[in-house]
């Protein structure tokens, strides 16, 4: 391990621990005056950044070494910590206490503040500067950088694009009021449930790489970091302790059985029969799934339920305007006099020629019309079962309830039914047409 500057790297370790120690104390002081000690999730990231920056600074003076690998590591990690300081403190904004720290301190024996001072600020800024460890060796690397250090630049890159896009997403889906209370599954948290603690999972490995690069005292020093930061975030107080927060939220279970627990994946098809599904196989027309929402189910699990949603709208609307051309011909047809194709023998006419509502009504106009309520509603259910009733026309006969079931397990919706209803009204109060 000779060559490796011993004496400056210990110095510099000192360095890294008063910064670290520095950033803990001044958010300790800020948060006992806020009265809010979740200000120091925000100190976990500043830590980094001020370490980075001391120990840049620290090789700089002692001219240690390689010029280009210290200015890599230091903008890397400055970057990775600003970033994730600014997003959680704009996440927390405006809010109270976390309630895993009013658990934590309300275990406190004695001074509330003291207690979080030596079991929280004090044990984070030992973890930032263990942590820190590859950010720090790597700066002392004197040999030139060579393929491994931007292999590991590249790994970082890949981890900083799934945390902030993770996030990004995140935030968007909670800002939204319909989705409260709902499961994060769109996006990169349809492939993984925490893409925020892989990202930083590979930012810390590609760090360490570069460590690597700068000779094998660094890798040696380093190696501890990425170790220690996978446990914490696969098992310690990322993911394990996240996830046992949200066991018991409604479609949780169905979530975990779809998406990988760490590492990306595709999603996995959803276990059963799919009720737990945004589009549930069991809606079918005449016992058979309808070939447009099969196709909108499966694109669903890909895309995410709303451009699903989208996508049973567009087929739908295409349905509308065939009602609608349907509607179109046979008002033409009573303009010129003529009668309906239906009036032959043995066949059903449309309902504003014929005005018995059950026996001989054909109710493709009403169809027509069921279908252009629910689209100008933009109501994906009930598009969904009006689109499966006029794919699959009613038996012979058949009564309301038979025409529900047919239509699927859950029945046509008030609006739609008092759409229908207000058709088949007109259709009695109309007399028959002349033989």
């Amino acid at each position: 391990m000779s060559g490796f500057p011993w004496g400056a790297f210990a110095a510099g370790l000192g360095w890294a621990a008063g910064a670290a120690s520095v950033v803990m104390l001044v958010t300790f002081a800020v948060a006992v005056r806020k009265g809010v000690h979740r200000v120091v999730d925000t100190a976990w990231g500043l830590g980094f950044a001020a370490v980075a920056a001391v120990t840049w600074a620290a090789t700089e003076a002692a001219g240690e070494g390689d010029p280009g690998r210290r200015a890599l590591v230091v903008v890397l990690t400055v970057v990775w910590g600003l970033r994730l300081a600014a997003h959680i403190a704009r996440r927390g904004r405006g809010h109270g206490e976390d309630p895993r720290y009013d658990a934590l301190l309300a275990k406190a024996p004695g001074n509330r503040d003291l207690y979080a001072l030596r079991v929280v600020y004090l044990l984070q800024g030992a973890l930032v500067w263990l942590v820190s460890l590859p950010v720090q060796a790597s700066s002392y690397g004197s040999g030139p950088m060579s393929a491994l250090a931007w292999t590991g630049a590249a790994v970082w890159a890949v981890g900083l694009g799934f945390e902030a896009v993770g996030d990004a997403q995140l935030a968007r889906f909670r800002a939204d009021p319909a989705n409260q209370g709902r499961i994060m599954d769109r996006g990169l948290w349809s492939w993984t449930r925490h893409p925020n603690y892989f990202g930083d999972f590979l930012v810390w490995w590609g760090l360490f790489l570069i460590a690597c690069d700068a000779g094998l005292p660094a890798a040696a020093v380093s190696v501890l970091s990425p170790l220690v930061m996978s446990y914490l975030l696969i098992g310690g107080s990322g993911k394990r302790l996240l996830e046992r927060h949200l066991a018991d939220r409604p479609g949780w279970a169905a979530y975990t059985a779809c998406t990988s627990g760490f590492f990306p994946r595709p999603p996995r098809p959803a276990p059963g029969n799919g009720a737990d599904r945004p589009f549930p196989l069991s809606l079918t027309a005449g016992g058979k799934p309808h070939a447009v929402l099969r196709r909108a189910v499966v694109v669903g699990h890909r895309l995410g339920a709303r451009e699903a949603q989208s996508r049973v709208e567009g087929e739908g609307a295409r349905v509308v305007r065939r009602g609608d051309s349907l509607d179109d011909r046979a008002a033409g047809s009573a303009r010129l006099g003529e009668k309906p194709l239906a009036q032959r023998p043995g066949q059903r006419g449309p309902a504003h020629f014929r005005g018995d509502p059950g026996e001989g009504v054909d109710h493709r106009d009403d169809r027509a019309q069921v279908l252009r309520t629910c689209a100008a509603g933009r109501d994906a259910a009930r598009l969904r079962e009006a689109m499966a009733e006029a794919s699959h026309p009613r038996p012979p006969g058949g009564t309301q309830g038979q025409a529900r079931d047919d239509a699927g397990p859950t029945g046509l919706r008030p609006a739609c039914s008092s759409a229908r209803s207000v058709r088949r009204s007109a259709a009695r109060t109309r007399p028959p047409a002349p033989p």
